[in-house]
């Protein structure tokens, strides 16, 4: 059954909602235990590839490390041994990438010329973009090791997300892009404003999204659900993973400081393209972008669902017979694998340590 978002926030109490720009400030799920064998095997890749690179930071470290884990054990938790490691290494390699506690500011900074330097192989610039190198490298011949296009979709969304970690990095200095910079005027919805596509232009690099969907699918090395199976609704995953990730994280966030995250750009960007706000006469607030993305992950879970379990045909010859994919054993497994993934990653946010310590930081 579908809920009616703006009418639940159009109660009075979610009037403290109506910000933009300044910062005012039990549930069910399955619980997945710690893999100890994953554990130990990322414990001993950060020994060998990290330690040395922050001897004064282990505590931050051992910080990421615990979460790149997490994200191992739930969003892959019915995937191999082999899969949640690539994974837990290559998510505390970004996880890092974007960790002011660890890198310092000069670092951050040469993380623009990552992509670029790539493009013609120049020597490393630094020991972190060697390290980055080797995230790329083992997330593209793992992912790539039955489907060479699966492998460069992991390496080009590592790509782009340092793109967009010099971005936010040069945000958070005070250099917005330009046409961020200027609230609007109201007027006709009908008229489309430019500037309101960046937030999501810049969501769909940050989040990383298209690195961590190929390994839903994959469950091992050598046995993976084929792209035609899941790459048709990709897009859609995508955005499953990073408006779910926006609303369950905002709070942690906040209290972190980082006032550059998506669902604060977006009200900017709805304020600037004069977008009035759907609970009164006024501008865009962060109401409106709340609620939008409520109602956003609540129609992106219901279609992929639908995607999953009626819209896959089992063969090229009978395109409209849904039903056949009952009979075909990777539609099946296609279904499972999203089943699982969905409930886990929520599961996650919700789990996760560095969000129940926000928590506690709220109480």
């Amino acid at each position: 059954m579908k809920i009616d978002f703006f009418s639940a926030l159009s109660r009075p109490e979610y009037e403290c909602l109506e910000f933009h720009d300044e910062i005012k400030l039990e549930h069910q799920q399955q619980i997945i235990p710690a893999d100890e064998r994953l554990r130990h095997d990322l414990d001993n890749w950060v020994q060998e590839h990290l330690t040395h690179l922050f001897p004064e930071k282990l505590q931050a470290l051992k910080v990421l490390v615990d979460t790149s884990a997490q994200v191992g054990e739930y969003f892959y938790a019915h995937c191999s041994h082999e899969t949640k490691l690539v994974m837990a290494i290559t998510t505390l390699i970004l996880f890092a990438s974007d960790d002011d506690t660890l890198l310092s500011p000069e670092e951050r900074n040469r993380l623009s010329s990552f992509s670029c330097n790539d493009g013609y192989s120049p020597p490393d610039a630094s020991p972190w973009t060697a390290v980055l190198t080797h995230g790329l490298q083992l997330g593209a011949e793992y992912f790539g090791s039955q489907d060479p296009l699966v492998g460069s979709l992991s390496a080009n969304a590592i790509r782009g997300f340092t793109e967009a970690c010099t971005i936010e990095y040069r945000m958070e200095q005070g250099d917005l892009p330009l046409h961020l910079t200027t609230h609007g005027k109201p007027h006709p919805s009908s008229e489309w404003c430019a500037a309101e596509a960046f937030p999501g232009y810049l969501r769909s690099m940050s989040g990383i999204s298209f690195h961590y969907i190929p390994p839903i699918f994959k469950y091992s090395r050598t046995e993976e659900v084929p792209s035609p199976y899941w790459l048709g609704v990709a897009p859609v995953v995508r955005n499953f993973i990073d408006y779910t990730n926006d609303l369950l994280s905002y709070p942690k966030e906040v209290l972190d400081g980082e006032i550059r995250n998506y669902l604060l750009l977006a009200t900017r960007a709805g304020r600037v393209a004069g977008r009035s706000s759907r609970f009164g006469s006024k501008l865009w607030t962060f109401r409106d972008t709340f609620c939008e993305t409520l109602e956003n992950v609540q129609n992106i879970v219901f279609a992929l669902d639908r995607a999953f379990t009626s819209y896959m045909p089992a063969d090229n010859n009978a395109p409209e017979d849904n039903n056949k994919t009952q009979d075909d054993p990777n539609a099946q497994l296609a279904a499972k694998c999203w089943f699982s993934f969905r409930q886990n990653f929520i599961s996650f946010h919700l789990e996760s340590k560095r969000i129940v310590c926000t928590k506690a930081q709220a109480h």
